[in-house]
């Protein structure tokens, strides 16, 4: 059986969408034993009702719920010996599923992700246009996996599914743990997706996420794996002003020559002429919020409840 688990809060119409796709693929790849349920984390909108007008199993979660709450949870009442992790905002492609999964060998590989498209909306969710393709020329072992994709249930239960302490980045903890088990990330050519979605560069959502601590998360995945499994690359590309900034505390300390932090606020400059925004008092923020949490911060479990809708 497969089970296809999709998490979503406030997404409205996206989850319409999401729905009719999952039904479309079944019908399409005439899938008999499958299973659909949706975790909704605390939403004000009109999503469980949507969920329930496709006659889904529908979870309820309070609190402050996450991805990995959802998740788990899902995992937890799913009964497939393969699940298909969704968000509410993503649309399934029907005719690349085969290259996944059919009804007649199950799932192809222990964990595979797929190629997919992010098209951004505006926040009355009107499509302003496609933004990164996230996807490969051909099928390729990746080191951290995102939040789609397919995983045989023996393997995620062997790993003991995802931790519900990270709001964020569990996806990437979860496949490192993955990895370690010996297990490899296949990421497939085929776009299996397409994802809904506010850019990620929109300064709302950047405030947002800073606003939410969200930055710390990585900082303490990177300390708890020591950097490793490919990590690393992934905190230079995203954190070089902060190296910066080290680097001219540590010039400053050693030799009194405090002149150096010029440096690091010619390079914040230049950051913010490249995203042709001024978000210099962004990413000194930001650059604080992960030295933070490289050094002093540690995620808590939370506790949440949970409803049978």
């Amino acid at each position: 059986m497969l089970s296809f688990i999709v998490i979503g809060k406030n997404e409205g119409a996206k989850l319409s969408k999401c729905f009719k796709s999952i039904d479309n693929c079944i019908a399409k790849n005439n899938l008999k034993n499958v299973e659909v349920i949706y975790v909704d984390s605390n939403s004000n909108d009109d999503s469980i009702a949507i969920a329930k007008s496709f006659n889904v199993q529908v979870y309820k979660i309070k609190g402050e719920t996450n991805a990995a709450h959802g998740r788990v949870i899902g995992a937890k009442n799913a009964n497939g010996d393969a699940f298909l992790f969704l968000d509410g905002d993503m649309e399934i492609n029907a005719e690349v599923f085969s290259e996944f999964y059919t009804e007649k060998k199950g799932l192809f590989y222990p964990f595979v992700t797929g190629s997919f498209i992010d098209v951004f909306h505006d926040y009355n969710w009107n499509k302003i246009g496609i933004g990164k393709k996230n996807v490969v020329t051909e099928d390729k072992y990746i080191n951290l996996g995102g939040g789609l994709f397919f995983v045989a249930s023996s393997l995620w239960n062997s790993v003991g599914g995802m931790d519900p302490r990270f709001r964020i980045n569990e996806d990437y903890e979860f496949t490192i743990r993955v990895r370690k088990k010996g297990v490899k990330l296949l990421k497939k050519k085929e776009i299996l997706v397409n994802h809904n979605t506010i850019n990620y560069l929109d300064d709302s959502r950047r405030w947002a996420m800073l606003k939410n601590g969200y930055f710390m998360y990585f900082s303490y995945l990177c300390k708890k794996y020591l950097f490793g499994n490919g990590l690393l690359n992934v905190f230079i590309r995203n954190n070089y002003t902060l190296l910066v900034l080290i680097s001219s505390l540590i010039i400053a300390v050693c030799f009194n020559l405090y002149w150096v932090f010029s440096f690091y606020l010619i390079i914040l400059v230049l950051r913010s002429i490249i995203k042709k925004k001024n978000l210099i008092l962004f990413y000194f923020l930001r650059d604080l919020q992960v030295l933070y949490g490289l050094f002093f911060f540690r995620p808590n479990l939370k506790e949440i409840t949970i409803k049978e809708i």
